[in-house]
């Protein structure tokens, strides 16, 4: 160990000014055997006893005893623990393969550094004293979600990939705190953004969002975590958490599940926590798809467009126009309505590259 035990020092100490054990135990009231278990690594030196050292040896003081004394034991904690590590907790390391490179790009993990290293960065991370409790951990409804779809869930995959958006998000300090009211007034501007450069879209949703009291980003989707996103309220700052995954790289599904998000947060389900598996059914999720259809197109306009049984190319082009909303909007709204073909006009709806670049910087 790099820190010794207080004891060896202590010994260095009264050798260099020539007193026995026997005087030292006189001039602080214990007894010799007290002093010699401390030299001889066995027993820690207390406060107390540190104060008794002080008034004994004059120099140093008690506070570089207790410093010598905490520095030993956190050490000692820390190599006792990595002999406390079984082989079930090394497979979690195996579980969450595929999420490791991510961990190593974000700064959770050194990559070089040997797996028992590993497994004690990942416990601090996770908040968890054993990596095999995360699966005890009544994190959002996985497994309940599991037994209705039969989806496949890894409940470690899972969780750290939701430690990896919160140790993200507390990286990003803003200075307001949410407000759902001038996140409803900023939806128009909000929207706008489908026509300008997509290069520069998840920077200029940041800054709104920003405003709001609400830490935006896009971040990795992986195999075993199955979602759109995941929405915290951060108690201490007041702010609010959105990490959203994209999957899919057409346009048209981008605007939905950003809006279907908004609509989680307007509705206050952060309160807690909210991880929108993409399955999820369910009264929440039903609410925010509502608010998504309404806020990218008018229910009413939309409902007479229907029925006027048109929808050729021009005709859409016209009514994405009356709805300040790219025509794309309209065509993966009539897909999914199974008015249209997923096939037609698929050339029509643009794919977002920009946002695994944007992730992968």
């Amino acid at each position: 160990m790099k820190n010794k035990h207080p004891g060896i020092e202590l010994e260095r100490k009264l050798k260099s000014i020539g007193m026995k054990n026997k005087e030292l135990a006189i001039r602080t009231g214990v007894t010799e055997k007290h002093v010699s278990t401390i030299i001889n690594g066995m027993k820690a030196i207390t406060n107390n006893f540190a104060r008794k050292l002080e008034y004994a040896l004059d120099e140093p003081k008690a506070e570089y005893w207790v410093t010598l004394q905490a520095k030993y034991d956190k050490e000692f904690s820390e190599e006792q623990d990595k002999y406390n590590i079984d082989k079930d907790e090394s497979k979690v390391l195996k579980e969450i393969k595929i999420i490791m490179p991510y961990l190593y790009e974000i700064g959770v993990l050194n990559e070089n550094d040997d797996n028992i290293k590993k497994i004690l960065d990942l416990r601090r991370f996770a908040r968890i004293s054993n990596l095999i409790n995360i699966a005890n951990l009544p994190h959002y409804g996985a497994y309940r979600i599991q037994l209705k779809t039969n989806v496949n869930i890894n409940p470690y995959v899972l969780y750290i990939w939701q430690c990896a958006c919160e140790y993200i998000a507390k990286k990003v300090k803003i200075e307001n705190e949410v407000n759902y009211t001038l996140l409803k007034e900023k939806l128009p501007q909000i929207k706008s953004l489908m026509f300008s450069d997509p290069q520069n879209i998840e920077n200029e949703l940041q800054k709104i969002f920003y405003e709001c009291g609400i830490i935006f980003k896009i971040v990795k989707y992986f195999k075993g975590a199955p979602v759109h996103g995941f929405i915290k309220k951060l108690g201490q700052s007041n702010n609010v958490v959105l990490c959203m995954t994209f999957r899919q790289k057409r346009a048209d599904v981008f605007w939905f599940t950003l809006l279907h998000e908004i609509g989680h947060i307007l509705n206050k389900d952060e309160n807690n926590y909210l991880v929108d598996f993409e399955f999820a059914k369910g009264d929440e999720e039903l609410e925010a798809d509502n608010f998504a259809n309404k806020e990218l197109i008018n229910q009413n306009d939309y409902k007479r467009f229907v029925d006027n049984d048109v929808f050729t190319l021009p005709a859409i082009k016209k009514f994405a126009k009356s709805q300040n909303v790219q025509p794309y909007i309209v065509i993966g709204r009539l897909q999914h309505d199974q008015i249209i073909g997923w096939n037609e006009y698929v050339n029509e709806i643009p794919k977002y590259e920009f946002i695994e670049e944007q992730i992968n910087k």
